[in-house]
């Protein structure tokens, strides 16, 4: 069923990536930290669990601690691959012919 806070957080997510990246020649490390932190933060964990309390009319401490772990294992996973993703050269072929 469709849920729209959902789509808020991936409208907010997509958002925060085009803020912290786009355009960025020179990817740092620390952009994608930053930017993966906060997206992290403020909707995987805040807003995403607030949505799913919503939803499904659930109190949010039974699902937090099983979400912050699961962000604890996924985040320097999607760190990693997201900064060797942007510092490949087959991608900056492909941002160069733009």
């Amino acid at each position: 069923m469709y849920y729209p806070g959902f789509t808020i957080s991936a409208i907010l997510t997509g958002f925060l990536y085009g803020m912290f990246l786009y355009k960025n020649k020179n990817v740092k490390f620390l952009h994608v930290l930053i930017c993966q932190l906060i997206i992290v933060i403020c909707v995987y964990t805040i807003l995403n669990t607030m949505w799913l309390t919503l939803f499904y009319n659930i109190p949010w401490k039974t699902i937090i601690v099983a979400r912050i772990i699961k962000q604890f294992v996924a985040t320097p996973i999607q760190i990693a691959i997201i900064f060797l993703i942007l510092k490949s050269k087959n991608f900056n072929k492909i941002i160069l012919k733009k």
